[in-house]
């Protein structure tokens, strides 16, 4: 029997051909197939069967115990390699290829656009983590400086100094924890990689220029590339897949390894703040996640909400809930949020929803 994989499929789904079969082998992958619930269908002398990921894995696994195919269970098992997907760093390896994982955001600003300054003494931001961590968050972001719409910069040692004192009390506190940090500064980066080997960076730019680059060479962090459309061209968000390969690759290029970045197309980073061109951004989520790399969903209560929908800040977690599950289901998996409880129901609503299927009931509820 020859076992091969048909076309790309896509982050989902994938389609195995099983040719040369035997009237017996032919039987047993009919049996197989029934128990995972994937239907047969044969073209020319030639066995298909589409599998979901989860599918695929519950295949391999019924044949192992049946002991079936078992000189083609390693051809199986490199097609559903090739289909994983992970965000790695020096510390962690998260498989994102089934499930995605939710990452925390703690401003430790005196002017954040939702929290306002809430978090921007230690005590308060260690009990927000706390809670944070209990309730599933993966990795902890701390961010020094406001990038909101209409920001007001500041100095690179000010953003340091608001960023140190939790730094340093989280390492503490949780030394095992997955520290990011959110700066688009290169003394920044640089402090918090050689003071506190904080393992992920979030440049809003895109480590856009050389300093940067430099600082990401030296320390080899993993990193959040997001594309910021505030000064492009009219309409350029149409390009963004472009854009991305052409950043992607010189980040690559400074010895940054594939499976330590991830991507984030920019939501509430629009040219003139336009929340159409926000909308367009969460709605090229499933292209972008053409690209093989893990794709952030950042729009936990963004301004998009408030100016389409007239909705105060206040009250947007329901929105933000409904357009973080449906990029979700179109190819994201690293959800940077301020709501972490309401952020792991969901996904555990949504994870029951995906596993049931109509052959489960056969007409009994």
């Amino acid at each position: 029997m020859k076992i091969s994989e048909v076309g790309q499929g896509d982050f989902k789904n994938v389609i195995v051909s099983f040719s040369q079969t035997t009237d017996v082998e032919e039987s047993k992958l009919k049996r197989v197939a029934k128990g995972v619930n994937c239907r047969l269908d044969k073209y020319l002398g030639s066995c298909f069967i589409s599998f979901s990921l989860p599918e695929l894995r519950q295949f391999i696994n019924e044949c192992q115990k049946l002991y079936y195919f078992q000189d083609e269970i390693g051809t199986l098992t490199q097609i559903q390699k090739g289909k994983e997907l992970h965000f790695k760093g020096k510390n962690f390896d998260f498989d994102l290829t089934l499930e995605p994982i939710i990452y925390s955001i703690v401003n430790c600003t005196p002017d954040s656009y939702y929290d306002g300054n809430k978090y921007n003494q230690v005590p308060a931001a260690l009990k927000k983590i706390e809670s944070d961590l209990i309730h599933g968050a993966a990795v902890i972001e701390l961010g020094g400086k406001s990038t909101r719409p209409d920001f007001k910069e500041i100095s690179p040692e000010t953003e340091w100094q608001r960023l140190a004192p939790t730094i340093k009390a989280v390492r503490k506190e949780y030394p095992n924890v997955v520290l990011a940090i959110d700066t688009d500064c290169a003394y920044v980066m640089k402090r918090a990689l050689d003071e506190y080997g904080v393992d992920i960076i979030n440049d809003v730019y895109g480590f856009d220029n050389q300093e940067k680059l430099a600082v990401i060479s030296e320390y080899q962090p993993s990193l959040i590339v997001m594309n910021n459309g505030r000064n492009n061209r009219k309409n350029e968000v149409f390009k963004l897949k472009c854009a991305f390969q052409e950043r992607l690759a010189e980040i690559i290029s400074s010895g940054i390894d594939k499976e330590q970045i991830v991507i984030d197309a920019g939501v509430g980073f629009s040219l003139n703040g336009s929340p159409r061109e926000d909308m367009v951004r969460i709605k090229l989520t499933r292209q972008l996640r053409e690209l093989d790399f893990p794709l952030m969903i950042a729009i936990s209560r963004k301004s998009f909400m408030g100016k389409l929908f007239d909705i105060d800040i206040k009250d947007r977690l329901a929105g933000t809930i409904l357009f973080e599950s449906l990029m979700i289901q179109n190819g994201g998996n690293v959800l940077r949020v301020h709501d972490v409880k309401e952020t792991k129901q969901m996904l555990e609503m949504l994870k029951y929803y995906e596993s049931i299927t109509l052959e489960d009931f056969n007409g009994n509820f």
